[in-house]
């Protein structure tokens, strides 16, 4: 039996397992205890012994792994502190968007999963406290009494002849020993019932992440007109689609605001490519009177079509910029007195052609969407950081108290 000492969290604090059957150098490795074997990090060293045990020193760590899972890895401490950093600057970056629950009811969930976690976040320092109080009752357990106590036992067991009983002293020792592994593994077990709620609700926060879109595509609706919505053709150009075709895709729209202009950019669903009114072409514009442009007085501008876009490229030109007025207009940045018009005086129903026409107050040029918030955006964002860094390891934390029963199961 001997103790394997972790380094901790920051790097001055220490977390100790008990392993029963570590590595054994002197043996081949066929012959190593098959369920346990130590892996010493780098520079680490295995202290085998009690004599050993005490501080440890910056840079030293011992990794060790088992089929229960009963200690963490270094590389799972350092992972511990990556992730508990990323809650609190995710903390701080939630409360900067002000949001306070007033999220989209897709992001429900994930509120959810982060008003618990953050609950759980803000009761770490008192399991760390914990977690400390821990590692230094076993290092003075290990330096003090069991010191003393494993010395008595081994010189009363190293006096046995081959097939002699065990020495009557011994007995007592034994009861001692296992009644203070029994003490330290029902303090253990006291532990791990309260990092039960952190690794339940990091496991939950991860899960409603892994379920939510940042910023899923929504439909561009006609409310004066009720029945048809803006969606686009094989070909990319922009049609009326008919809002009873509940699965068709392409009449969904991933919108986010134009970077460098005052408006918005509409993506297709897949985000792959923009909505795009083009610059007028091959018209003289010399004589026009200083001030006006071409565009102004043609009542008409390019078909709205699909382009070619990566998210970031195409918000930063003004073709695919479209400012969303009082009036509810979409008006395309290069073309100030025109908007996206569903052609026609009536009728208007999946396949009619959406135009980019002069405004003339009709209700087939009146258009409404609900883009996701800033706010909702940068909750979400906040998230991802976090996620990332997946809280590793923190589950095995729950496991220490097997490592005191072996000890136990092991002494009798």
């Amino acid at each position: 039996m001997s103790l394997l000492l972790f380094e901790g969290w920051p790097r001055d604090e220490v977390i100790i397992a008990p392993v029963v059957d570590p590595y054994r150098p002197d043996l081949p490795d066929w012959a190593q205890p098959k369920d346990i074997a130590p892996q010493p990090g780098a520079g680490g060293k295995t202290r085998v012994n009690f004599a050993e045990a005490g501080p440890v020193s910056p840079g030293e760590a011992i990794v060790v792994w088992n089929k229960d899972t009963v200690a963490l890895t270094t590389d799972q401490w350092s992972a511990l502190a990556t992730f508990l950093s990323a809650g609190h600057a995710a903390k701080n970056a939630v409360a900067a968007t002000g949001i306070s629950g007033n999220v989209p009811s897709d992001l429900a969930s994930l509120w959810s999963g982060w008003q618990a976690f953050s609950t759980a976040l803000d009761a770490w320092d008192t399991l760390r406290s914990g977690m400390i109080a821990a590692a230094n009752d076993i290092i003075a357990y290990a330096n003090g009494t069991a010191k003393t106590l494993y010395a008595q036992i081994d010189a009363l067991l190293d006096g046995m002849g081959l097939g002699d009983p065990a020495p009557a002293a011994v007995f007592p020792l034994l009861e001692t020993a296992i009644s203070d592994a029994a003490a330290r593994a029902d303090a253990a077990a006291a532990m791990a019932g309260k990092f039960a709620p952190f690794v339940s609700a990091t496991n939950a926060l991860v899960a409603a992440q892994s379920l939510a879109t940042r910023n899923p595509p929504v439909r561009v609706t006609m409310p004066e007109i009720g029945t048809v919505c803006l969606s686009h053709d094989g070909n990319g150009q922009a049609i009326g689609g008919s809002i009873s075709n509940v699965n068709d895709r392409a009449q969904l729209w991933t919108i986010t605001r134009a970077r460098g202009h005052d408006g918005w950019v509409f993506r297709n669903a897949d985000a792959t490519k923009a909505l795009a009114v083009g610059p007028l072409t091959g018209v003289d514009t010399s004589s026009l009177p200083h001030g006006t442009s071409a565009e102004s007085l043609m009542p008409q501008g390019p078909r709205p079509t699909l382009v070619a876009s990566v998210a970031g490229d195409w918000d930063d030109f003004e073709t695919a910029c479209f400012t969303h007025t009082g009036e509810g207009y979409l008006q395309p940045a290069l073309w100030p007195n025109h908007t996206l018009d569903c052609s026609g005086n009536d009728g208007w129903d999946q396949g009619t052609p959406v135009l980019c026409w002069m405004k003339n107050d009709g209700s087939n040029q009146k258009w409404a969407f609900t883009p996701r918030s800033d706010a909702a955006l940068s909750f979400f964002d906040a998230m991802v950081p976090l996620v990332i860094a997946g809280g590793n390891g923190i589950g095995a934390l729950e496991h220490l108290e097997g490592s005191w029963r072996a000890i136990v199961d092991d002494l009798k």
